[in-house]
């Protein structure tokens, strides 16, 4: 693919990799992206996994989710909310500027499990 396309694949690619803005603190970034991350979890739990939810409206709720998401960290953090996310663009263009701190979304969606799992499912009556 580089011997047809040269460098214009690796600056397109570039453009595809979220990125933070410069002022953003890098720790703060990544919470952002960690609580975003716990949130869009929990959406996903709440309206596609539990049996009880109605599952017409899931993907609305997961789109708005993503959606709000979206509009208030791309300006701040590119809007990963998924280290798969940063991954793809980053190896197509070889560009791992702040890629280590992107995993601290995997901090919010696991305790977004672990929440619903022993929280919010606690007492329910589980099949074995």
């Amino acid at each position: 693919m580089q011997f047809i396309f040269r460098d214009f694949v690796t600056e397109a690619a570039k453009l595809a990799v979220p990125a933070f803005h410069p002022d953003m603190e890098i720790w703060t970034g990544g919470f952002v992206e960690a609580l975003l991350t716990f949130v869009l979890v929990l959406a996903y739990f709440a309206t596609l996994v539990d049996e009880r939810a109605n599952k017409a409206v899931a993907g609305f709720g997961v789109g708005l989710v993503l959606l709000f998401g979206g509009l208030i960290a791309q300006p701040l953090t590119g809007a990963a909310l998924n280290p798969a996310r940063v991954f793809g663009p980053a190896v197509a263009a070889f560009h791992w500027d702040k890629f280590a701190i992107y995993w601290l979304a995997l901090a919010g969606g696991l305790l977004a499990g672990l929440l619903y799992e022993y929280v919010m499912l606690w007492g329910r009556q589980r099949e074995t």
